[in-house]
């Protein structure tokens, strides 16, 4: 790997580390937090995946958040058909939150130590 590239993917690997401790210590909104590790992976494996760690439930909690509202999005939808969603949102987050906090909590111990360091 290119110099270059390994700063690069340094500061990406931090940024992930980052999300996660805001994820866990609930300085982000879960959902928001979620999304934007799932897009956080994607630019760390851009440059080289992370291969020590698992990080596929990002993935699976994002698609299956794909087609609901979140963050911003749900100024956009009245009230009522919010509250029809809220339910099946709360479903996906019950069903995701405990093993993502603990691949949080993984994420915070393991990752720095693949930091390339020169």
């Amino acid at each position: 790997m290119h110099p270059n590239e390994e700063i690069k993917r340094n500061n990406r690997i931090k940024k992930v580390i980052s999300n996660s401790r805001a994820i866990v210590s609930k300085q982000i909104d879960f959902t928001v937090g979620c999304i934007k590790m799932k897009n956080l992976i994607c630019f760390v494996s851009d440059i080289k995946p992370i291969e020590e760690i698992d990080l596929g439930i990002f993935s699976d909690f994002y698609n299956e958040m794909a087609f609901y509202p979140i963050g911003e999005e749900i100024t956009l939808y009245n009230q009522k058909y919010l509250e029809k969603l809220n339910c099946d949102i709360q479903v996906i987050i019950e069903n995701f939150e405990t093993r993502i906090f603990a691949k949080c909590e993984e994420i915070i111990e393991k990752l720095p130590k693949l930091l390339i360091l020169k």
